[in-house]
């Protein structure tokens, strides 16, 4: 199993639903988008999707999807929303809690039983639910590393990372750990990919039929490339492709001391382009730091 992306989602309208009617809600709608892109110049493109008595009741896409070469977002335009996949991914909890399939409230080593943490960390007294809230108080920076920038992992070598977990500084910690966690045990209790699950539990039942989290999906259909501001205030496109497998890290942490960063694994000279990383998600021009935090979506 690879979890090559951390949540990766693309979503497009659910049907091309013409924005131009006399509905004044959909003119509303036309202004409040309007004066938002007045607002924020610098974003290339944006797509709004309306569903409405469980019908499609508005769809509409403005700017651009490309700019090079210049191609107009539509209505079929798909887009990368990254961290808001989590809702998605708790709700395939939720479904799985509903049906006897899971307990929110058990130790992950019912599901995990490879788990195992040192002192002062409990694994016994970690459950679903606190990933899932991010109340776990641990913290693994390699985990979030591997999975949203490198794509280099299996389910076991994420179970041996888990244990190297420390406590984090603070009860709630935002990040890509909980959710990571519930994957692999949405996985254990299915045995199927998390994203073929969300197709089951989520996408499928509720009809949302332009929506992925398969990248090798996604780049069948139009999708809209994500950009960021480089140094000089241009636009630049940030690659959603893994890079070459050389930029990686090792594949197993090299001492205890430092498996919770990937700091412990620099990024060899061979893979930067003028001192900048060409690894991961990372743009041409983003700079690669220990702590993973590459200019990328999400």
């Amino acid at each position: 199993m690879k979890l090559a992306i951390a949540f990766l989602l693309i979503v497009s309208a659910l049907s091309a639903v013409p924005a131009t009617a006399s509905d004044p809600a959909k003119q509303d709608i036309d202004r409040f988008v309007a004066k938002t892109l007045a607002g924020i110049p610098v974003a290339p493109a944006i797509g709004v999707s309306v569903v409405r008595d469980g019908r499609p009741f508005y769809a509409h896409a403005w700017g651009c999807a490309k700019l090079d070469p210049k191609t107009p977002a539509t209505a079929a335009t798909g887009f990368y929303i990254a961290s808001t996949t989590k809702a998605f991914t708790g709700l395939a909890c939720a479904i799985l809690a509903v049906r006897g399939l899971v307990d929110l409230d058990a130790p992950i080593t019912k599901y995990l039983p490879g788990v195992n943490m040192a002192p002062p960390l409990d694994a016994g007294k970690l459950t679903l639910r606190k990933f899932l809230t991010h109340t776990s108080g641990i913290s693994n920076d390699a985990i979030g590393f591997r999975t949203a920038f490198t794509g280099e992992h299996t389910t076991s070598q994420l179970v041996e990372l888990l244990n190297l977990s420390t406590p984090a500084p603070d009860n709630f910690q935002y990040d890509n750990l909980g959710y990571i966690v519930a994957s692999l045990v949405i996985e254990r209790v299915t045995g199927h990919p998390w994203q073929r699950a969300l197709d089951e539990l989520v996408f499928t039942p509720l009809g949302m039929k332009h929506t992925t989290a398969r990248m090798s999906e996604a780049k069948r259909r139009p999708i809209a490339i994500g950009f960021e501001t480089n140094r000089d205030g241009d636009l630049e496109p940030v690659t959603l492709v893994r890079a070459t497998r050389r930029c990686m890290p090792p594949a197993t942490p090299a001492r205890p001391g430092e498996a919770g960063s990937p700091s412990a694994s620099p990024v060899p000279a061979r893979c930067t382009r003028g001192g900048r990383s060409a690894c991961g998600w990372c743009s041409s021009s983003s700079r690669w730091s220990p702590s993973g935090n590459c200019s990328a979506l999400g």
